[in-house]
């Protein structure tokens, strides 16, 4: 009996490893294949999902700009429906874009996207809206002027020759920069905004309103959009803007505040040398413009420029003097 036991215990210690090494046998070619194949597929679809977010959101604000840089005439009342309609499109895609990085793990993702992904949206929101309010803008401009097929003007002889020819004038592509509100930039935006858009013979009022609010940001445009965008509104928005910012006193203050705290030149460079020129000489333009006499500041100029050169351009300066004794010239 103890024969027979001892040889059944040997049967049952030779089966167990058997038995082991079929539970832990590994999964067959086609499973492992399998198996790799989706992990890869889930990789590229979380992969897809941010690239597809970044490529939405390049593509509304490639649109926004496109359309902002657009001459309003180039813009019927159909087709700014359609391009409406178009940009609404463009944000539904976007947002979808969005929601889908947002439902995503932050593993899945490269790092800190999410923070990016966040600031890209607000700036993507923020030129959607802009551009709806543009969209609005305009068709209330079109939609505002009404045909008289019963009025008959007589056109001069040039513009009848524009008319016959196809020819219409746009606004020119010399165009002003955005006002933000600087005291110091009025007169350079006073002065452009009058050239190319109030000057323009075939703008109306309320074309020039419309120009005024998207060439004004800040408190500037604060000041603007409250008069409403119709023709006999512009006079008293450009008039608003120029109550607020034409101040006398506080530009000559910052002019004088400028000249008296240049920064010292960093690196001698020609960029460097060009700029500080190019800051003293706007300066006196904005203050010859106020009728402040500067045309014997040399000796101010020569010393507040002087103090703002490096150690070595001084002495190559003073060496170039043709005189110790003379005040040297600010020309």
């Amino acid at each position: 009996m103890n024969t027979d036991s001892k040889e059944s215990k040997s049967h049952q210690l030779l089966k167990i490893p058997k038995m082991v090494l079929d539970e832990k046998s590994p999964c067959t070619p086609a499973e492992a294949t399998r198996s790799k194949q989706g992990a890869t597929k889930q990789k590229r679809g979380k992969d897809i999902s941010y690239a597809k977010f970044l490529s939405e959101s390049d593509s509304l604000i490639r649109y926004c700009t496109r359309f902002s840089s657009s001459p309003i005439l180039d813009n019927s009342e159909l087709v700014l429906e359609i391009k409406n309609q178009n940009l609404d499109n463009f944000w539904t895609r976007l947002q979808a874009a969005y929601d889908a990085i947002v439902e995503t793990d932050d593993s899945d993702l490269p790092e800190n996207f999410k923070t990016s992904a966040y600031s890209k949206y607000e700036n993507c929101l923020d030129q959607y809206e802009e551009t709806k309010a543009m969209i609005a803008d305009q068709l209330k401009l079109t939609r505002s002027i009404a045909p008289n097929p019963q009025l008959r003007v007589e056109l001069p002889q040039t513009q009848a020759q524009e008319a016959s020819s196809g020819i219409h004038l746009k606004v020119p592509a010399c165009d002003t920069e955005i006002f933000h509100g600087g005291y110091e930039q009025w007169p350079s935006f006073r002065d452009m905004f009058t050239a190319v858009y109030i000057n323009h013979p075939k703008l109306s009022n309320a074309q020039k309103l419309y120009h005024l609010r998207y060439k004004t940001k800040g408190q500037a445009g604060v000041i603007v959009k409250q008069f409403a965008l119709n023709d006999n509104n512009f006079n008293l928005a450009w008039e608003s803007l120029k109550e607020r910012y034409e101040n006398e006193r506080i530009l000559v203050d910052k002019q004088v505040t400028i000249l008296m705290n240049l920064p010292k030149i960093q690196r001698e460079t020609s960029e460097e040398f060009i700029k500080l020129q190019s800051t003293v000489s706007n300066c006196l333009s904005v203050l010859t413009t106020q009728n402040i006499p500067t045309d014997n500041w040399d000796p101010i100029l020569v010393n507040i420029c002087s103090a703002a050169l490096p150690e070595k351009s001084l002495l190559l300066w003073e060496q170039s003097l043709s005189s110790r004794r003379k005040c040297p010239t600010w020309q």
